[in-house]
């Protein structure tokens, strides 16, 4: 057969689903997946990096009396930590208020053991379920034992965001789960519990809202928090103490919560409200889901009056003529665009004091069901609608998903699926993620992601499964010895890349238990699930809390302890059972195929 020479093209149509297959152009896909286009070449997806998990530190905590030879105490269900709990290696230190005083402590490579001192001999520790037996030399009458740990309570990551510090440019990472708020410490690299003692209610659906706006006493800029849950408090923090916000529109009305809140024109504004009687409480409050309620001009932190109706020029409301709800709201330029559930609005400005505000309807079609879906851009601000992907200027709104019109139908709307489309923007790979739950399964977090090229246009997907996204601008340059690929010759990227510099703007990912990682960093993925039993057998039974994964599958295991540890190392494919569990099974080049792991 004769040569026929092949012309490759510089790529930029992509996946593309709106016309059969054998019409598409040459560098057109009717399939994607895991790979993408960046600038006229296919590539391959990168994987992501650990960025460590959410985590608290306990200190001098209470495990009763410990008497006789030997102690044992469930450490998880004693202090009624959440049952996806599961204990931080290497983070022990038990004091047994005994004669002489005995303690425990892991060995330099923790692996289940504990040492001894004093009438102490030896313990065992189980990181999963937290039992924990300590043994003595001699009877020891009751004496009190406490523990200092750290812990990951296992929980799914509702929000990853960036504090305003009072030195410029330097940024604070900030992340959510349903019950906890963390930051990322620097010096030791991993999340710690910020503020403890404060505590949320949310359901795993009921994302973080966030705003950096005005300052304290002393002149530290305000964080403010919302999971828009009718009975938690809205809350600000000047970065030391949570102060609980429910401040008065008259002087028997009270604004309990937000689905947003978002400073304009020297206002706070919260729109899609609770409010009601303030003897009542938030438990008896109303929503008002077309409702701007907006501060007077200045403070809004004073509850008694920065919110107040009356007198006329303070604060007050404005209700959109619509049934529909607020969802998402973002800035382009100087304009607030507010979406609701079928349709897109504009929040003018209009100068007066007395009605600072306006609403003016943009698209009474097109509208965003997905509270973090906006993407801003300079032109437009993209966003995730029932009907289509959409972009708006504050003047129109349109669909940008003509090569792909269908898929935006696959977002899975059971289990709440369209709170948990999540999406950011990578301006080093010029390229827009959202995260998603397909229709293929009745699952309940996200299992894939949709990207896009903004550059080209071009669409593809990425098999994943993550809950939100964040930035992180880190305080130090990577050195060399940081990273987990050590021999130059093995990296994917230069040696003085641009990542490496402090400062450089990380896409982080959290997921379903409460991993964060940093996306685009090595050729494959670091572990980001976490066992909580194997059962052997025929084929063992993989325990693995909302794993999200599903059959045909392939896994990785490492760092198991004990007699399973044989399986560190090896990849295995899947069959789901469940949502926590699923069999393994191994290739065998003598079928060859896949055949039952043996445990």
């Amino acid at each position: 057969m004769a040569y026929q020479p092949l012309y490759i093209s510089n790529y930029s149509t992509g996946l593309q689903n709106d016309i059969e297959p054998f019409l598409l152009m040459d560098d057109a896909f009717p399939e994607i997946e895991n790979a993408y286009l960046f600038r006229g070449r296919l590539k391959r997806r990168e994987g992501f990096r650990s960025f460590g998990r959410f985590r608290r530190i306990l200190t001098a905590q209470a495990l009763g009396n410990a008497a006789g030879t030997s102690f044992s105490v469930n450490i998880i269900t004693f202090l009624t930590l959440q049952a996806t709990s599961s204990l931080q290696e290497g983070s022990i230190t038990i004091s047994v208020a005994a004669p002489g005083t005995s303690s425990f402590t892991e060995p330099a490579t923790p692996d289940g053991t504990l040492v001894g001192t004093g009438f102490g001999t030896t313990g065992t520790i189980n990181y999963t379920t937290g039992a924990l037996v300590l043994n003595f030399s001699a009877p020891i009458a009751a004496s009190a034992v406490t523990i200092d740990f750290s812990y990951f309570p296992g929980l799914p990551a509702m929000g990853l965001f960036q504090k305003e510090l009072p030195s410029i440019g330097v940024l604070q990472t900030v992340g959510f789960d349903t019950v906890y708020a963390y930051t990322y410490n620097n010096s030791l690299n991993a999340w710690e519990e910020w503020i403890p003692g404060t505590t949320w209610t949310g359901s795993n659906s009921q994302f973080f809202w966030i705003a950096n706006y005005w300052v304290s006493a002393s002149n530290n800029p305000l964080f403010w928090a919302t999971n828009f849950k009718q009975t938690d408090p809205l809350r600000y923090t000047d970065g030391t103490t949570w102060t609980n916000f429910a401040p008065l529109t008259t002087a028997t009305e009270t604004l309990w919560q937000a689905r947003i809140i978002i400073p304009f024109k020297g206002r706070l504004l919260m729109l899609n409200t609770w409010e009601g009687t303030t003897a009542g409480g938030a438990a008896a409050a109303t929503q008002y889901r077309q409702r701007c309620r907006f501060s007077q001009v200045g403070t809004p932190i004073v509850a008694a009056t920065s919110w107040l109706t009356v007198p006329q020029g303070k604060g007050g409301f404005i209700d959109a003529s619509t049934n529909e709800e607020i969802v998402p709201a973002a800035f382009i330029r100087d304009q607030l665009i507010v979406w609701f559930e079928k349709s897109t609005w504009n929040l003018r400005y209009t100068g007066d004091p007395n009605i600072p505000f306006l609403w003016e309807r943009v698209d009474s079609e097109l509208g965003a069901e997905s509270t973090f879906s906006p993407v801003k851009f300079d032109k437009g601000v993209l966003a995730v609608g029932h009907l289509g992907i959409t972009t708006s200027t504050g003047n129109s709104v349109e669909r940008i998903d003509e090569k792909i019109p269908n898929e935006v139908f696959k977002f899975h709307n059971g289990n709440d699926g369209t709170r948990r489309v999540y999406g950011i923007r990578d301006y080093v790979k010029q390229l827009v993620y959202w995260t998603f739950p397909n229709d293929n399964v009745n699952g309940t977090f996200p299992n894939r992601m949709l990207v896009f090229d903004y550059e080209r246009g071009s669409w593809s997907f990425f098999k994943d499964s993550f809950t939100c996204f964040g930035r992180n601008l880190p305080f130090n340059d990577v050195r060399w010895i940081d990273l987990p690929t050590t021999p130059w010759e093995a990296a994917n990227f230069q040696w003085n890349d641009g990542s490496l510099q402090s400062g450089f703007p990380d896409i982080i990912a959290g997921n379903q238990q409460g991993y964060i990682s940093l996306l685009n960093k090595q050729t494959i993925n670091d572990p980001s699930l976490y066992i909580s039993a194997i059962t052997p057998g025929t084929p063992p039974i993989i325990t693995v809390t909302n794993h999200n994964l599903q059959t045909d599958d392939f896994v990785t295991f490492t760092g198991i302890l004990g007699t399973s540890s044989v399986l560190n190392g090896t990849t295995y494919k899947i069959v789901k059972i469940n949502d926590n569990s699923f069999n393994i099974l191994t290739y065998d080049p003598l079928v060859p195929g896949f055949i039952n792991v043996v445990l």
